[in-house]
């Protein structure tokens, strides 16, 4: 199915670095961390392929809503493999896409494959880290993951400038 993952995240140093979202683990799960001054997502595809998306553009100081969503366009053909697209996000600014992802059709769910926010609890999702790759250099408020399949709006943005109009 269709999803987003956003994170409401503060970036007080050009260093802040670490995992933001974790899904998974090395056998199968999906990651969103900020390294190099970048945001990046990897989809571990049942441990055989990693599907890396990166920011070009650094990441600015300063608190933002950060995340990726996933597109589902339909499955590999003559396979149950869903199939989709990759958009990566800054607020409402796409700041990459990858297409033609595949992503696992069942839950991860080996040892250390639960959900983590601000570190990879378990094994490393990406091989461009190591694990635990905690957060550091900012704040996280919150990680939202969000299954409606819709556009994500930011009805608090939407409402200070509909007030801000005349």
């Amino acid at each position: 199915r269709s999803f987003a993952v956003l994170a409401d995240v503060t970036v007080d140093t050009t260093g802040a670095e670490g995992v933001l979202f974790k899904q998974g683990g090395a056998h199968g799960g999906h990651v969103l961390f900020i390294q190099d001054g970048r945001l990046h997502y990897v989809y571990n595809f049942l441990g055989e392929r990693q599907q890396l998306l990166s920011s070009v553009a650094a990441i600015p100081l300063g608190r933002h809503l950060l995340g990726v969503r996933y597109s589902r366009t339909g499955t590999v053909p003559n396979s149950h493999t869903p199939l989709g697209d990759l958009t990566l996000y800054f607020g409402h600014h796409d700041v990459g896409s990858l297409v033609d992802v595949v992503t696992h059709p069942g839950t991860f769910g080996l040892a250390g494959a639960g959900i983590t926010v601000g570190h990879n609890g378990g094994s490393a999702v990406s091989s461009r880290y190591k694990a635990p790759f905690a957060f550091t250099g900012g704040t996280i408020a919150q990680v939202t993951i969000d299954l409606s399949g819709r556009p994500y709006e930011d009805v608090e943005k939407e409402t200070a400038l509909a007030f801000s109009r005349d």
